[in-house]
């Protein structure tokens, strides 16, 4: 079955490369929409239930609307893995004023960038390399071989150097940040079904990437900011960085405090895109102890 799947999705992928970015796009909307509703019903479940815990206000009509709005950016977002290469030369990228300051800036600090599952983030590759800002990032890579070799594949068109999730990974990472690098890593994360980040409401804790953005910005006195990607209209997107900050100065640095102060950073900016970012359908339920 899985070599089966692999040897679909492989299909999908080159037919999609050889269409328009719009037209690519769309499909990879239609196929998506299509398996969620006939086999992945937990999908529309999980984020049917998320939109009523944001918005207790919202009507049915309105959350339906929000659940499809969900559906059809998750399924653009893969069909246009196909065609990512193309977004800076056919004008379909806008970068905002602090990621044009990053380029101007680079290698005067180390930064850690706290990315976000937002629109299609893969876009943000496209920018950085337009920018000429070498980066590092940490890559969980999917369950599918064929995905795999289609996300290395993009990250590596646009320059990134892939760090393993692993202490070799953070020891790379601090090496890097050493010298005035650049290190682009998660913050937002879902693990079996649910989500670690942000919090919403719920303790902090240290168990996810948040923790480890802390502690490796402590280590290298790293600068940081948040990243994240809107989707436009008509296959269009904004490359937001916000502004520069770091975490303050403590006697004894208190982890839990670093994580929420670092949640706050990022929870607002998903709870205003909730209907594009990705890990929407996960459990916000409270964290086990």
């Amino acid at each position: 079955m899985s070599k089966a799947r692999d040897a679909f999705e492989a299909a999908i992928y080159r037919c999609l490369q050889q269409l328009p970015t719009e037209s690519a796009s769309m499909i990879g909307s239609i196929i998506t929409r299509t398996n969620i509703k006939l086999f992945l019903k937990g999908v529309i479940a999980g984020t049917t239930r998320n939109l009523r815990l944001h918005h207790p206000d919202w009507s049915e009509d309105q959350i339906d609307a929000a659940v499809r709005r969900y559906m059809e950016n998750v399924g653009r977002l893969y069909g246009e893995y196909a065609v990512l290469h193309r977004l800076k030369a056919e004008g379909r990228l806008i970068y905002s004023d602090n990621l044009v300051r990053l380029g101007q800036e680079h290698g005067r600090m180390p930064v850690v960038s706290i990315a976000l599952h937002i629109g299609n983030w893969e876009a943000m590759g496209a920018g950085l390399q337009d920018l000429g800002i070498p980066t590092a990032a940490f890559y969980e890579p999917p369950s599918s071989e064929v995905q795999r070799r289609i996300v290395v594949d993009v990250r590596e068109r646009f320059g990134f150097r892939l760090l393993p999730p692993d202490l070799q990974g953070l020891r790379t990472s601090l090496a890097l940040l050493k010298r005035n690098g650049f290190v682009f890593m998660f913050g937002d994360e879902a693990r079996d079904g649910r989500t670690m980040a942000p919090l919403f409401g719920r303790t902090p804790h240290t168990r996810g990437n948040l923790a480890i953005i802390a502690r490796l910005a402590r280590k290298a006195n790293a600068h940081l900011n948040v990243s994240y990607v809107e989707r436009l209209p008509r296959c269009r997107f904004k490359l937001n960085m916000t502004e520069m900050f770091t975490l303050p100065t403590r006697n004894e640095p208190d982890l839990i405090e670093d994580v929420a102060l670092l949640n706050a950073r990022i929870e607002p900016i998903i709870s205003s895109h909730l209907e594009s970012w990705y890990f929407l359908d996960d459990s916000i339920e409270p964290l086990p102890v």
